[in-house]
């Protein structure tokens, strides 16, 4: 089995020796510790997501109607992905990715006069690996700042206030520049977007509608991708020697099975995050190596 998922039953051997230890006594021990600064963010990495695929039409229902063929049901867009997102996937250059081109990065902390969120590699899915340029991958990006420490109320653990603060890829593009890293001035300076946990939906929607507007400014009134092609390929957006190609490309064999031409406006020089604002995964095949 290729990524075999534990239950709380599960017991654990060691070859022909078996244990008498459970998944459950090992979750206890891992992770009950919520002082932990690594295991708070990655519960509340945990809430984000089940919470951002539980709203997944609210936020990118109407980029995915516009944008494809697809018009999707009740239901349908979460299901798209619920099952990607049945554990935390690791290695993934960003933590969650509702549709192609919407890809969000969370992010935690309590201190953050001393946080910083460093510049990490393109990922090029037509090799599996890296690219060599350093960037900031996602498109958004959500900051959670903990105001307290996590009290345990009888059943109930309360991680206390948190304030989310939400930036574009592209605003911290130009806000960090050649800096390797980016810091919290980044996210709460100039005109933050600041939240709290039940408005988070209602901001992200806005972002992603405002993207959604960039993009109908760049193209031809219309197009469309044509979703029925998604089951079996999916589209990126290559760099070659003679421009940039669109095309589905098969999701096994990694080869190109339909060119799709994007009607552009005159005048119009899309960069990297507006092919993928366009609904596709952009590939760094040709960027310049830099440092962080």
């Amino acid at each position: 089995m290729k990524n075999p998922l534990i239950s709380e039953a599960t017991k654990f051997s060691l070859g022909d020796i078996s244990t008498p230890y459970k998944a459950s006594g090992f979750w206890g021990w891992a992770f009950s510790n919520m002082s932990v600064p690594m295991l708070r963010g990655v519960l509340i990495e945990y809430i984000l997501v089940q919470h951002l695929i539980e709203n997944i039409d609210q936020i990118v229902g109407e980029t995915v109607r516009t944008l494809t063929t697809w018009h999707p049901r009740k239901g349908d867009l979460e299901k798209s992905i619920r099952e990607h997102y049945e554990s935390q996937p690791h290695g993934d250059v960003f933590d969650l990715q509702l549709t192609w081109g919407t890809t969000c990065e969370f992010k935690t902390t309590r201190a953050p006069k001393t946080w910083s969120l460093s510049k990490t590699t393109y990922w090029n899915p037509l090799k599996d690996a890296n690219c060599w340029t350093y960037g900031f991958p996602a498109q958004i990006y959500i900051l959670a700042v903990l105001e307290s420490e996590a009290e345990l109320r009888g059943d109930v653990l309360d991680l206390g206030a948190l304030n989310f603060y939400i930036r574009t890829g592209r605003e911290l593009d130009k806000s960090v520049g050649d800096r390797p890293s980016a810091r919290f001035s980044d996210f709460s300076e100039g005109e933050p977007l600041i939240c709290t946990f039940d408005e988070l939906i209602e901001k992200i929607a806005e972002v992603q509608k405002n993207r959604l507007t960039e993009i109908l400014e760049q193209i031809e009134s219309g197009w469309k991708l044509d979703h029925s092609a998604y089951k079996n390929t999916y589209p990126l957006a290559v760099e070659l020697p003679e421009g940039v190609q669109a095309g589905f490309y098969e999701q096994d064999t990694k080869k190109l099975v339909e060119i799709i031409n994007v009607p552009w406006l005159p005048n119009t020089t899309p960069d990297w995050r507006d092919w993928e604002q366009a609904g596709f995964q952009y590939v760094h095949t040709l960027s310049a190596k830099n440092s962080r």
